[in-house]
């Protein structure tokens, strides 16, 4: 999904999908723009039994208290996630 312009409709959907789907490992939504409000809209569904290995959210406007928030929860209980891609975003201090 790199550089799809999708909306928060779109990370509505994306959340359900990851849900729901326990063989997704791999979620690339770089260069997308979602911006705080759609990585709130994905946060719910990164949780301890999320399959992802990579996650790649470059790009995407996010703010590093915002995404802290969601993250942090997922980066204490995620056990099989390898790689993060936050790169481009303003995370600031």
């Amino acid at each position: 999904m790199h550089r799809n312009r999708i909306g928060i409709a779109a990370c509505n959907d994306l959340c359900e999908l990851i849900y729901s789907n326990p063989i997704l490992s791999f979620l690339n939504i770089a260069d997308n723009r979602i911006g705080n409000e759609g990585f709130k809209r994905i946060a719910p569904a990164l949780t301890a039994d999320s399959a992802l290995v990579v996650l790649n959210l470059a790009n995407n406007d996010l703010d590093g208290n915002a995404l802290m928030d969601g993250m942090l929860k997922y980066l204490r209980t995620g056990r099989n996630l390898l790689e993060l891609n936050l790169s481009s975003n303003r995370f600031g201090d």
